[in-house]
């Protein structure tokens, strides 16, 4: 049975009141209408509903402590995490580049009535989008078959196999880009939307190792037409591990491609497909059995000029405040909730120019000279050290400034697919943008109740240091910026006898089988790696579905 913590005094209005009635014959014998309608009874009735709420203030004092206990530890409440999408930019038709810019930390507004204030999104990365349009889709089976695919790749909710039911070697998708000027040569990417719902989770999960691991062999081959044979494209990032689930490739071309029709590749020709000239780009199947049976990908949509934003907005050069010389300063950010990632970048001025100072997690390691703080990401405050553990700043006007911090979350952002498509900061070349899918991963400060319950667990149990199994999951769990929903650890044999500790993260994401992404991966994986014993291998991967 649990330990409950005791009430200091545990009566009641009900209690109090009838124990003062009850002490009227001996104290006012004369007093014999106990009505509620007599103003003596009333007062009784008053006093006891006052005693009745100190009794109260007074029982929380062991919950009191149990927080004040906790902070002393160092426990902290899960602050808010931001909603993530991934936005489409449709460029104008008239565009007379190859490729437009859309620079990093672009603002998106979300189009919802129901809204309390303006929601906005802001692009995680610089994307190059390109003026080409997808304008064919052609699968071609193991055994030479051609079908035209466009229509279902481009009509909403509808799927189709790449690489056909069995996704054999040899098969292969191909996506002709229609443009009359030359293709881009700087690094492009597609988006594949996997269709998710009821299917297996493709070939083997994502995963990451902490420490260096032979990559594994592709079982895809990603090329172009370069006018006489198909050439290898020079693949930077595959988020999508090989078509295993929905995410983004990217990639470079070797050399300047031609613009060619279908029947010009040497495959013969396909209905639908005549004179329709094409920078032409193929992904085939190098490896027999590289999906399982019953397990080839089915795609929803492949589509340009994608890029993942997040419901945060990031600020720069914000001046935070002036240091006064005393110690345990403490001063505010404009905005909060902040993220963990990408870090709070603090610069102090002590004369000779600012000098970035370092967020420590509390002051109880750090001598008189580190230059630290400590963020309370939650409520946006920075606290810095009293001279005896932690630097205190020089005195100077204005001399604490923020130059990089994102900042937002919350569930709010969890918005619907088509919502995100109000672009905030003006693009000449941009028609419109918008998002196909749902915002996911939002998710408001934890509650109270919910952190009396993790943090000792992890306080006092992990004590921040990874060793069982337990401590793994828990850890992981608790990855700041990694949105993991849940997380399993497990012992699994390596070659030689060896073992090593897998870890299973499911990421917070509204879809029926979700997997996380490879920032999750990594992000997890970095901080196992700080909290893992020396000797240990640790393996974090997907789950399996």
């Amino acid at each position: 049975m649990p330990l409950q913590p005791p009430k200091l005094d545990d009566r009641t209005f009900e209690s109090l009141f009838k124990e003062a009635r009850s002490r009227i014959p001996r104290y006012a014998p004369e007093w014999t209408n106990w009505n509620d309608s007599d103003p003596g009874i009333t007062l009784l009735q008053l006093q006891a509903w006052l005693a009745e709420t100190i009794l109260y203030r007074l029982n929380q004092l062991p919950d009191l402590n149990y927080i004040k206990f906790l902070q002393l530890l160092g426990g902290r409440q899960a602050p808010a995490r931001p909603a993530q999408a991934d936005l489409t930019f449709i460029l104008k038709d008239k565009v007379d580049q190859p490729e437009v810019l859309i620079p990093q930390h672009t603002v998106v507004g979300v189009s919802a009535p129901n809204l309390d204030q303006p929601l906005r999104f802001e692009t995680d990365r610089a994307l190059r989008a390109i003026s080409a349009k997808l304008a064919l889709v052609v699968r071609l089976t193991e055994a030479g078959a051609r079908e035209d695919v466009t229509e279902d790749n481009n009509a909403a909710g509808r799927a189709y196999w790449p690489f056909g039911e069995s996704a054999k070697e040899g098969a292969a998708l191909l996506l002709g880009l229609s443009s009359t000027l030359p293709f881009p040569r700087d690094e492009i990417g597609l988006q594949f939307y996997l269709a998710e719902t009821g299917q297996a989770l493709l070939a083997a999960p994502p995963e990451a190792a902490c420490g260096a691991t032979a990559p594994a062999e592709p079982w895809l081959a990603w090329e172009c037409w370069d006018g006489v044979a198909w050439t290898a494209l020079d693949l930077t990032g595959d988020e999508s591990c090989g078509l295993a689930r929905s995410g983004q490739v990217y990639f470079k071309v070797p050399a300047q491609l031609p613009s060619v029709e279908f029947d010009k590749l040497g495959l013969g020709d396909c209905a639908g497909t005549e004179e329709a000239p094409c920078y032409w780009l193929r992904v085939s199947v190098t490896r027999e059995g590289a999906y399982p049976a019953g397990q080839a990908p089915r795609l929803e949509a492949v589509l340009t000029n994608v890029v993942r934003a997040t419901a945060a907005l990031t600020a720069l050069d914000e001046a935070v405040g002036s240091s006064d010389g005393a110690p345990n300063q403490v001063m505010a950010l404009r905005h909060a909730p902040v993220l963990a990632e990408p870090p709070l970048v603090l610069e102090v001025d002590e004369g000779s120019g600012p000098k970035e100072w370092r967020q420590a997690p509390d002051f109880y390691e750090t001598t008189p000279h580190d230059e630290v703080y400590v963020l309370d990401r939650a409520a946006g405050r920075i606290t810095f050290g009293d001279g005896r553990r932690g630097r205190i700043p020089v005195a100077g006007q204005l001399n604490v400034i923020a130059r990089r911090y994102r900042h937002g979350g919350g569930a709010v952002g969890n918005v619907g697919a088509g919502t995100i498509t109000e672009l905030a900061t003006p693009i000449p070349e941009v028609d419109s943008v918008t998002n196909h899918r749902a915002a996911v991963g939002g998710a408001d400060e934890e509650p109270l109740d919910e952190t009396k319950v993790r943090e000792p667990r992890r306080l006092l149990k992990t004590r921040n240091r990874a060793v069982t199994l337990q401590d793994f999951a828990e850890l992981a769990a608790e990855t700041p910026g990694a949105l993991v929903a849940r997380a399993h650890a497990y012992a699994s044999a390596v070659a030689g006898g060896a073992r090593r500790i897998c870890v299973v993260i499911v990421p917070s994401s509204e879809g029926p089988k979700p997997v996380p992404s490879e920032e999750s991966l990594e992000l997890v994986c970095r901080y196992l790696d700080e909290r893992r014993l020396i000797t240990t291998q640790v393996v974090v991967r997907g789950p399996t579905y």
